[in-house]
């Protein structure tokens, strides 16, 4: 059959970073259709067209205006099409890409996958835009879905999909996931434009940071065993983790830098150092084959599985930069709330020892959780000033579907959404989230607070190199943009905040 898989355009607003990042994922369901003898295309919105596109409510629209993308769709007259729904934030242009489709081709079938269909799959069948929902692990699901399709077999027989009969949602047996990760094909990378993520994507790296334009994305493993309690991630993986072998991997970054001079590896992994030995194997690898690539971890690597002996390999292997997910500056909260397996005296110590290796840290933190107060807030500022790092992303919780901290949420009616609508919108530059101990605009008070005082942590601690570092000064700008427009023009303009103000004691 002819297959179109589509990522939608992103609808941003004013002020938050847009990324650009090989679309991973559909990449790996194309390859799997290719195998299976199918013929594949792909458009993803974002990188045709990365130009932002503003409307009069102050959104963005990153990717190829509607008309343009239904032009293009219309020129290929596919069979199938393959729609992206792995953001809860992004559905709504999910659903109206769906909606464009039926208008030009009723006949044409849709199906639709990733986080969010896992997380909502039977509210995302309702909306009755996409005709068959799969959910968790996607490449042997679609593959059975398109025989089904093409050979009249009945649905029933195919695990791992939703879809409606009769107008009732039925959802088909689970699939069982994929065990050896080295049988699937490596992502169809000469179906997509590689030459432009090599292009734009510096400016728009998951990581923020890139050390070299012709960079891509690599997954060494799946999943998580872990239970922090904001993840999302176990809504597709479960609380699994299947990895690749060390040398599986390799082959494909050796082919990447073969074939399309890869210099750089972001290895968007959740736990790529989890087990040491597989780790030193992999890192050593890059050494022996001579790959002479830098590498770095966008998600972040678990601090309990450092060790110096590792890093020490790590630097010798091309790592440049590390993330790393600490949450809290007290270990209560990361013990109990957040609920990860991390030590912040570890954490203190890994610092130094990357510090010692020449290897820049970022840091990853959350506010906002339900459990939390505003001393254990400023605790987490607290932390961030004590401990020298050289950057910072503080996160505002958000509830998104699938996580304990929705289900908390849901429970204690700690935030204003609508729980029977698949588009439930998430806005990660605002607090979702009041309870007994906070507000949501305290939360975001705190967090703007955090990145001001830690800019002044940085400047006290080496004032040479923050004065003649180029990024710091951008990094102040796009804060005072974001003071800017938070708290002056928004309030000018009258503009709603996305969340109720809710009144609470401290």
């Amino acid at each position: 059959m002819n297959i179109l898989l589509v990522i939608p355009p992103y609808t941003h607003t004013k002020g938050e970073h847009q990324f650009i990042v090989f679309p991973l994922g559909m990449a790996y369901i194309a390859s799997s259709l290719e195998k299976a003898g199918h013929t594949v295309s792909i458009i993803d919105s974002i990188i045709e067209d990365p130009t932002p596109k503003g409307d009069s409510q102050g959104n963005y629209l990153f990717g190829l205006e509607w008309t343009k993308l239904m032009d293009k769709i219309k020129q290929i007259n596919p069979d199938v099409i393959g729609v992206s729904c792995g953001f809860t934030s992004q559905f709504k242009n999910t659903e109206k890409l769906c909606k464009l489709i039926k208008n030009f081709n009723p006949k044409i079938k849709i199906f639709g996958g990733g986080a969010h269909a896992s997380a909502l799959v039977e509210k995302v069948i309702e909306t009755g835009l996409i005709d068959y929902v799969t959910f968790k692990e996607g490449e042997a699901t679609v593959v059975e879905l398109m025989d089904a399709i093409e050979k009249k077999i009945p649905f029933s027989k195919v695990k791992g999909i939703g879809y409606k009969v009769e107008g009732k949602v039925q959802l088909n047996e689970k699939r069982p996931f994929i065990k050896d990760l080295d049988s699937l094909p490596f992502p169809a990378r000469h179906l997509l434009p590689m030459e432009k993520y090599f292009k734009y994507g510096k400016n728009h790296a998951h990581n923020f940071i890139t050390k070299h334009s012709r960079y891509t994305t690599v997954v060494a493993s799946r999943g998580c065993p872990y239970t922090c309690s904001f993840c999302s991630i176990h809504t597709v993986w479960e609380r699994s983790w299947r990895p690749r072998s060390p040398e599986n991997i390799l082959d494909e970054v050796e082919q990447l830098v073969k074939e399309y001079g890869v210099k750089e590896i972001q290895f968007e992994d959740d736990n790529l150092t989890l087990i040491k030995d597989r780790a030193m194997k992999l890192f050593q690898g890059i050494i022996d084959r001579k790959l002479n690539i830098s590498w770095t971890t966008p998600n972040g690597i678990l601090v309990n599985s450092l060790d110096e002996e590792l890093i020490r390999v790590m630097k010798k292997s091309g790592c440049y930069r590390v993330n790393l997910g600490i949450e809290s500056g007290n270990q209560e909260i990361v013990d109990k709330v957040v609920k990860k397996p991390l030590s912040l005296d570890h954490c203190r110590n890994m610092i130094k020892v990357f510090k010692k290796y020449n290897i820049p840290v970022t840091g990853f933190f959350v506010m906002g959780m339900p459990g939390e107060t505003i001393q254990n807030m400023k605790e987490t500022i607290q932390f961030i000033k004590e401990n020298d790092f050289d950057d910072i992303l503080v996160s505002i919780a958000s509830p998104y579907p699938g996580t304990e901290l929705w289900d908390i949420a849901m429970k204690e009616g700690y935030m204003e959404h609508n729980p029977n609508s698949a588009s439930y919108e998430v806005k990660p530059k605002y607090s979702t989230i009041s309870t007994k101990e906070f507000t949501a605009k305290q939360v975001e008070e705190l967090r703007n607070k955090a990145y001001i005082e830690f800019q002044l942590s940085k400047l006290k601690r080496h004032p040479v190199k923050f004065l003649t570092s180029q990024r710091n000064y951008i990094t102040l700008g796009r804060y005072f943009r974001f003071f800017l427009h938070d708290r002056i023009l928004d309030p000018l303009t009258n503009k709603k905040r996305f969340v109720k103000k809710t009144v609470v004691t401290n």
